[in-house]
């Protein structure tokens, strides 16, 4: 299965939060498994740590490239078609990495693990697995 990791999943599984689920530590952990990470999914690390809503040591930017190194995870870079998708995907919010990743997904048909409620109840036609189970 190609997994497209959520922000939150992402973090979570890094940092060995007890917020993601058993059997969703055990998706990203299965050499079944290829893992996917879209870009925004940095930009939003970044602004989380730049906004001190999250903290990642020693720093932001180390974080990133230790969690990156970490997993064997493939990098999706932000595309036209991608943009373009993300204005046409139907959100009861204006959330831009909310909208890249969904469309992420969509485009790259690939599973999306997230805890978001948006995500897991808003997208129909795209797989979606909770993060939290």
């Amino acid at each position: 299965m190609r997994i497209l990791l959520d922000t939150n999943a992402w973090v979570w599984f890094v940092s060995g939060s007890p917020n993601l689920g058993s059997k969703a530590k055990k998706f990203i952990e299965s050499e079944k498994h290829e893992l996917y990470l879209s870009a925004i999914t940095i930009w939003e690390v970044m602004l989380l740590g730049e906004r001190k809503r999250l903290t990642l040591l020693p720093s932001v930017e180390q974080w990133i490239d230790d969690a990156l190194d970490a997993l064997q995870i493939v990098d999706v870079p932000v595309s036209r078609v991608i943009a373009m998708t993300s204005r046409k995907i139907v959100l009861p919010h204006q959330d831009p990495a909310d909208r890249f990743i969904a469309a992420t997904a969509l485009f790259g048909e690939f599973t999306l693990l997230t805890s978001d409620e948006v995500l897991l109840e808003n997208l129909p036609g795209i797989s979606v697995l909770d993060a939290r189970v």
